[in-house]
């Protein structure tokens, strides 16, 4: 995996070899695998990210090219990181972790997936950044599921002391009730004096 700047520089590089048990390998074959590895980043700003990989077994390779921007965390009194979803009892992907101390970081493996079941309950994960001295007390997190024509049919709210650093979210959405269609998942925080 590389990164790069927008005129061709490299920001910073990482290479992993992964051995992916057999189990896993046979998993993989509708799936595919899911490698989780962190970059660096020296600052904020637009990244061209490069991802390959070779399959030393049957040597299939691949690779994935995407801009994206590295937000400045640290302008803003408080900030919010991308939120991470997965199924809790089945994640999609068989996923392989060569970075110790990642899961604990991200408990809740990214997935591009939108699609889940009926039976599922998902896991959500997301960052809050409390940056600088705080004027406020407290930090209110709802997370909110809103279908498609923009009922609201899942809300949980929680307030926790604001604390310069970062609040770590985790919820579990359950999906059992849900009738069949297209939803909108919401995380969003406010600050409070009381």
């Amino acid at each position: 995996m590389v990164a790069a700047d927008t005129d061709g520089t490299v920001l910073t590089r990482r290479r992993v070899e992964v051995s992916v048990p057999t189990e896993m390998r046979q998993a993989s074959d509708e799936r595919g695998v899911r490698v989780l590895m962190r970059l660096t980043l020296p600052e904020a700003g637009p990244v061209h990210l490069r991802a390959a990989v070779i399959d030393r077994v049957s040597g299939a390779r691949g690779s994935v090219h995407d801009d994206l921007r590295v937000p400045d965390l640290r302008s803003a009194a408080l900030a919010m990181s991308g939120v991470a979803v997965d199924a809790v009892e089945a994640p999609s992907v068989p996923t392989a972790l060569p970075e110790p101390g990642f899961q604990a970081a991200v408990p809740v493996p990214p997935t591009p997936r939108r699609v889940f079941t009926a039976n599922d309950t998902l896991a959500v994960f997301a960052e809050f950044y409390v940056n600088g001295s705080i004027a406020w007390k407290y930090l209110e997190i709802t997370c909110t599921v809103r279908n498609q024509d923009g009922a609201l049919v899942f809300q949980t709210q929680e307030t926790r002391p604001a604390e310069t650093g970062t609040a770590v979210y985790r919820r579990n959405v359950p999906l059992q009730n849900l009738v069949p269609g297209a939803y909108v998942l919401a995380i969003e925080a406010r600050v409070a004096d009381e």
